[in-house]
């Protein structure tokens, strides 16, 4: 029997665990009644990491409620891109190692990742739900792009994150 019990939405991957904290909500239901080993990245571990990440949202996104927040002429972050960014966390895999967060002079809010070999992965959300993102492993643009944020994790972007984030 797998130590593990999951659902066909949620699989492990490494020190990554690809599910929603809904997902991983129901998995634990469903094996509430099992005696198996817990996987401590479906747990505290991976709540941690989304608690710290929605907390860095909100303070980001307060610095930056006032146009000219850096004194550089940057745009105000609005509600919408800041719903925006929350929403994008939440679909973010658990176990992920927590992004630094930054409001963008664009109005956007901004999450980027540092992982092996030399790779940075930097998001950007906006009132629209426009994701631009671009990666960079070993000083080599990797891919990039723009996608419209509909509710889940992009399968390129979660693709990059698994590769390049998790062990």
């Amino acid at each position: 029997m797998s130590p593990f019990v999951a659902t066909p939405e949620i699989h492990d991957v490494g020190l990554c665990y690809a599910g929603t904290f809904s997902q991983l909500m129901a998995n634990d239901k469903a094996r509430s009644g099992f005696m198996e080993p817990y996987n401590p990245i479906g747990s505290s571990a991976a709540f941690s990491m989304r608690s710290k990440l929605l907390a860095d949202l909100k303070v980001q996104y307060e610095k930056a409620l006032e146009e000219n927040w850096d004194g550089d002429g940057a745009d105000a972050v609005s509600w919408e891109a800041y719903a925006n960014a929350v929403a994008f966390s939440k679909s973010l895999p658990l176990g992920l190692p927590a992004p630094d967060v930054m409001a963008v002079n664009d109005g956007s809010l901004g999450f980027e990742w540092r992982g092996k070999n030399n790779s940075i992965l930097a998001v950007s959300i906006d009132d629209q739900k426009n994701l631009i993102f671009a990666m960079n492993a070993n000083n080599n643009l990797q891919r990039n792009g723009m996608q419209v944020f509909e509710g889940k994790a992009i399968d390129d972007l979660e693709a990059l994150l698994n590769k390049y984030f998790c062990a």
